[in-house]
């Protein structure tokens, strides 16, 4: 039934579109029509060779793509055997069943030349009335599977990545990361500037507490402790 119904509406859009191109006034300005011509031959022969060998081509292994018990895509595509339904298509289907989609078509595509035709005010006042808008959203929305989809899941997972780039992106990882060193260094790099002031005080100050602090450091580190003492005894 779906398959029906998409082959309906697929009638009524290239119904809709032939005849708003071929069978219908003209709406475009003078100018684009007297400047239309056909394509040139050197374009044309190759089209036209292209449309006969497709035809021909096309005709001619038909059956080794859909032909009943084709083989064609066998060794490509694995299908088990109890899911084999092309025999249940070909036989089990009934006839009205198979001509539905083209009976149906041609009833939608009759009705729509006589409403284009015919009856061109009613349709405007259709399209311009509330239940034709309604209808018009509900399926220009998708049956409103992409609001509903949208706003129930998307809205979502944008807030959640959001966050993740706010917090952690922008946030933590910048911190710890490259920004965060180089903010770090900078911080520091500029305290340690600001002892360049011309004193000599101040420069004895400094290089007095560099020598203490590496003294520190080579007492208290555990591998020396040992040398330290051995180096005190012989005093």
């Amino acid at each position: 039934m779906l398959a029906v119904i998409a082959a309906c509406f697929t009638m009524l859009y290239s119904i809709k579109l032939i005849y708003w191109t071929f069978l219908s006034y003209a709406n475009a300005p003078k100018g684009n029509y007297e400047k239309a011509h056909e394509s040139p031959w050197v374009m044309s022969i190759p089209l036209i060779i292209l449309g006969l060998l497709s035809v021909y081509l096309g005709n001619l292994t038909r059956d080794f793509f859909i032909g009943l018990g084709s083989q064609g895509l066998g060794n490509s595509i694995f299908i088990h055997p109890n899911h084999v339904i092309l025999v249940d298509t070909e036989f089990g289907v009934p006839t009205f069943n198979k001509l539905l989609p083209l009976f149906s078509s041609l009833l939608l595509a009759i009705l729509a030349l006589y409403l284009f035709e015919k009856k061109p005010l009613w349709l405007l006042s259709f399209n311009t009335s509330k239940g034709g808008q309604n209808i018009y959203r509900f399926f220009n929305q998708r049956y409103w599977f992409e609001l509903i989809y949208n706003k129930s899941i998307i809205k979502y997972v944008l807030y959640l990545g959001y966050v993740t780039n706010t917090i952690l992106d922008r946030g933590a990882l910048e911190f710890i990361g490259p920004r965060g060193a180089v903010a770090g260094l900078y911080k520091i790099s500029n305290y340690f500037a600001s002892f360049d002031s011309g004193s000599i005080a101040r420069y004895g100050f400094v290089m007095y507490s560099g020598l203490l602090f590496f003294l520190l450091l080579w007492i208290l580190t555990p591998n020396s402790v040992y040398n330290n003492f051995l180096m005190l005894s012989h005093l």
